[in-house]
């Protein structure tokens, strides 16, 4: 099982970066093929974390032979007033989580904060010989790429 992590502050910047990494890892893991929703799931999801909880942002990239697992964890104490948001799932973020991938949830951590899950199947994830011929393998996601797959 191969597991990539980073932590990022909620700035403005932070979607953009989550995707560059979850780019990256991808890239590195010969998964190309999995770099437009799961880049489009991490910016999103990094998004909603950055407006919400305001607090620092852990990334989470995992790979084994059964898939892809992308997780957004914010450290919010529970009860906090800006964790209204509940552990529910909303709008847009509901929309391209169910899209998108084999299953999502929410759950509560111990010392607070929540993490927010998406699992992509790991048979479209490994590479084809269509992939090479729409180019998934050699370069990254571009804007018009991850606004055409929503």
């Amino acid at each position: 099982m191969a597991v990539e992590r980073i932590r990022l502050c909620p700035h403005p910047t932070a979607p953009r970066v989550s995707r560059e990494f979850v780019t990256r890892t991808l890239l590195d893991r010969r998964l190309g093929r999995a770099i437009h929703f799961a880049g489009l799931v991490a910016s999103v999801l990094v998004a909603s974390s950055s407006i919400h909880a305001g607090t620092d942002i852990d990334v989470s990239v995992v790979w084994d032979p059964e898939g892809l697992r992308l997780s957004v964890r914010d450290y919010l104490p529970a009860g906090s007033s800006h964790g209204s948001c509940d552990l529910g799932l909303h709008g847009r973020l509901l929309t391209v989580l169910a899209g998108l991938s084999r299953s999502f949830g929410v759950l509560p951590t111990a010392d607070g904060g929540k993490v927010v899950w998406a699992v992509f199947d790991a048979s479209q994830l490994r590479p084809g010989t269509s992939d090479k011929a729409r180019g998934y393998a050699e370069r990254p996601a571009t804007s018009t790429d991850i606004v055409t797959a929503i």
